[in-house]
């Protein structure tokens, strides 16, 4: 502690900072940057079946295009300002398919569909000669769970048992998303198991909206800043009844950023973090005036008189203290 008194001069020096941890907010500032980089240059793919057709919301303040490609060419693509109405189902937007099929001990046998709202799921199933299980699940991370540990059951949304009788599942969509159908044999021999269902699905009208990509297999769609048509609408033909096999449509988008407002968003804790620092006192020059401008934290002080009157014997004695020290300790 330094005792030289200085300071001293009726400021006292005072700390008045409130503490706000650095490290905590280096780490949640991380979190933070990491999320937005997987956000601002997020890229995927998927496959489209015959019939299907499903929205991409988009981000214009983050993304300024989307790169479109579809290996096949055929695959239409539409831009509006919000998602088109849906239609009911017809015959060539519904998938149906029986038959049967040998699961080994703990095998299992899923169909996958991306399913917008309103589609409907009608499945009958019949195990021979031993138990069998039929699961819906929703959500291709769901499924993967349970694909890695079958008593993971989050996103399963219907089951159903059959051990030689038949037994069947009816499930009304609610949110756009892929469903998996699946057939399980718990069981450590094989079973045979018949099958038999229908996929009635929802398609979106395109009717009306603007063309951006048609039999090409790249294209690039520019984004307005705040909105205004940030909608994609894909759209992949309906389903041919003279091909030969399963048609699917390979399709991959690649977002573009935007750099300027992704800077601006990456900033913005630190601004908040600073700003709040600020109103807590964190900018403060932590200066504390005592009355009598005297004391001052790890100061001292300066001539303080005290003094003494005998009447005993006439006189008067006056002792003086140039200073006293005064010391408090910190913390």
């Amino acid at each position: 502690m330094d005792q030289d008194g200085s300071g001293g001069d009726g400021m006292g020096r005072g700390d008045g900072r409130r503490s706000f941890s650095w490290p905590c907010f280096a780490f949640v500032y991380i979190i933070w940057a990491v999320l937005l980089s997987s956000f601002v240059f997020m890229s995927g793919g998927f496959v489209m079946e015959a019939g299907e057709s499903r929205v991409q919301d988009l981000n214009g303040f983050l993304h300024s295009a989307v790169a479109i490609t579809d290996y096949s060419g055929q695959v239409m693509t539409y831009q509006t300002s919000q998602r088109p109405r849906l239609l009911d189902p017809t015959p060539r937007t519904t998938v149906r398919e029986k038959e049967t099929v040998l699961l080994d001990g703990d095998d299992y046998v899923d169909y996958g569909y991306w399913l917008n709202r309103g589609s409907e799921i009608r499945a009958s199933f019949t195990s021979h000669v031993r138990p069998a299980w039929m699961y819906i699940f929703q959500g291709d991370s769901a499924f993967s769970r349970w694909e890695e540990d079958a008593d993971e059951t989050q996103g399963l949304l219907r089951s159903s048992f059959s051990n030689g009788g038949a037994s069947s599942i009816v499930f009304r969509v609610d949110k756009d998303d892929e469903y998996f159908l699946v057939l399980d044999n718990g069981n450590d021999r094989s079973v045979q198991v018949t099958i038999d269902f229908s996929i009635a699905r929802t398609t979106y009208d395109s009717h009306g909206l603007s063309e951006r990509c048609m039999h090409a297999t790249y294209c690039d769609i520019n984004l307005p800043v705040f909105g205004g048509a940030d909608v994609l609408l894909l759209e992949a033909p309906p389903s041919d009844s003279t091909a030969e096999g399963e048609v699917t449509y390979q399709i991959h988008i690649e977002y573009q950023p935007r750099w300027l407002a992704c800077f601006f968003v990456l900033l913005l804790p630190y601004v908040l973090y600073s700003a709040i620092c600020k109103l807590s006192g964190g900018g403060g020059d932590g200066h504390r005036e005592y009355n009598g401008g005297a004391l001052g934290v790890g100061g001292r002080q300066e001539g303080v008189q005290m003094t003494d009157t005998s009447q005993s014997d006439g006189t008067s004695t006056e002792s003086s203290a140039s200073s006293i020290d005064y010391y408090q300790s910190r913390p």
